[in-house]
């Protein structure tokens, strides 16, 4: 009898141990779970990218905490730096590139700057190029955006970028050069700081023509007169008279 009643303790004790186990892990299950869905809350896509829209930079700094940049994409496959070019949010900028900028691959910057110019946005583009990014940053179609800019008439962009030392020996497949570009335009704003900058003045395209011929032909005759006063510019300055 006592057997028995010693078999019947211990089974009444295992059970209720049982139960207690049972009951704990569950109240830890249930608590794991609201913990991850407070925190996917901060973590899912579409709550980041919401971040981003209100401007909310505490959020974001929390998102980004001790993550790997280079692997985030919000919703609609941009990265946080091209999103913020995008939506031209230079305060979340700032902070990206401020402490990320050493993390985003140069690919990433790259087409930051590209977008800053093809949504023609010259107070966004002076703001990349502060922190350093490429400014001879080619599009998803090779072209340097430089020629970008001068092909769509974005001339205050265009002169951003040639100030920041953008390279104006570049040519297309045409041989042709941004004052070819420009001239054939009559953008003479940008024709002049072109050449102030170091744009080569006889660069001939692939039918023999200079800028000048280009400006000519399009009867640009402001754009002609200033290419024609550098041209004799020049040739005073290599004269004989030296």
């Amino acid at each position: 009898m006592e057997v028995i009643k010693k078999m019947k303790s211990t089974l009444r004790t295992f059970i209720l141990f049982s139960f207690l186990f049972c009951f704990s892990g569950k109240i830890h299950a249930s608590e794991k779970i609201k913990r991850k869905t407070s925190r996917e809350k901060i973590l899912n896509p579409i709550h980041f990218k919401r971040a981003f829209d209100k401007n909310d930079l505490e959020t974001i700094k929390k998102f980004l905490k001790g993550k790997d940049i280079e692997k985030i994409k919000l919703v609609n496959g941009f990265s946080p730096l091209c999103y913020a070019t995008k939506i031209g949010n230079k305060e979340i900028i700032s902070y990206l590139l401020e402490n990320y900028t050493y993390k985003i691959p140069k690919k990433t910057k790259d087409q930051a700057l590209c977008l800053s110019v093809e949504k023609n946005s010259p107070e966004i583009l002076k703001l990349l190029i502060f922190y350093w990014l490429d400014v001879d940053a080619r599009n998803k179609q090779g072209e340097p955006i430089l020629f970008f800019a001068v092909r769509n008439g974005y001339r205050e962009c265009a002169k951003i970028l040639v100030l920041a030392y953008a390279t104006l020996s570049f040519v297309d497949r045409k041989e042709r050069t941004v004052l070819h570009l420009a001239a054939a335009r009559g953008y003479t704003d940008c024709v002049e700081i072109f050449l102030q900058c170091g744009a080569e003045l006889k660069k001939k395209d692939h039918k023999g023509h200079k800028a000048i011929d280009k400006a000519s032909r399009k009867g640009y005759k402001e754009t002609k007169s200033l290419l024609k006063e550098w041209s004799e510019s020049l040739n005073y300055l290599k004269g004989p008279h030296r």
